[in-house]
């Protein structure tokens, strides 16, 4: 068995010298064979979806921890934002066209509120939006129809272990 495996080895070896592939060529189709597309990766993690995330930018940090059916996420989602007050609470929405919808209900300040929010599943990072809100009492929406979202590329949320 290891003289046949050494063999083996042995050939591979004199196969991959005896080779005379321009190395630039070699290395570019080594890139082409290892590109994914931005729909192949989304939905490679969409498998993976479940777990925590978190986003840090300067004294700013977030955290998500979520679990999906790959049409639904449930979890947690907590913000320390520096100076001002942190916000946990809990997230439940749906999935759809490499879209997270939800709506996030949280306490802040003794006062517990809900605030629509969005993800945008990218690469297998999940990218904040923005959008126009209306509010009603203590509550926060994206206008129904609402697909202008602007998404912070600078503050992804990025999977980490969990604790």
């Amino acid at each position: 068995m290891l003289t046949r495996d050494l063999l083996f080895l042995s050939a591979l070896t004199l196969a991959a010298f005896a080779c005379k592939n321009d190395p630039a060529t070699t290395d570019t189709r080594l890139v082409e064979n290892m590109a994914v597309s931005d729909s192949t990766l989304t939905t490679n993690f969409m498998d993976t979806l479940s777990g925590c995330y978190l986003m840090v930018k300067n004294r700013d940090t977030a955290f998500l921890n979520i679990k999906s059916d790959r049409k639904k996420i449930t979890g947690t989602l907590d913000y320390n934002l520096y100076e001002k007050d942190s916000n946990k609470g809990e997230i439940n929405g749906n999935i759809q066209d490499s879209l997270i919808r939800a709506y996030y209900k949280f306490n802040s300040e003794g006062m517990s509120s809900v605030r629509e929010v969005v993800f945008k599943i990218k690469a297998g990072q999940l990218i904040e939006g923005m959008g126009t809100v209306f509010v009603r009492n203590d509550s926060a929406f994206f206008l129904k129809d609402s697909t202008g979202f602007r998404f912070a590329e600078d503050q992804p949320f990025v999977k980490v272990p969990c604790k």
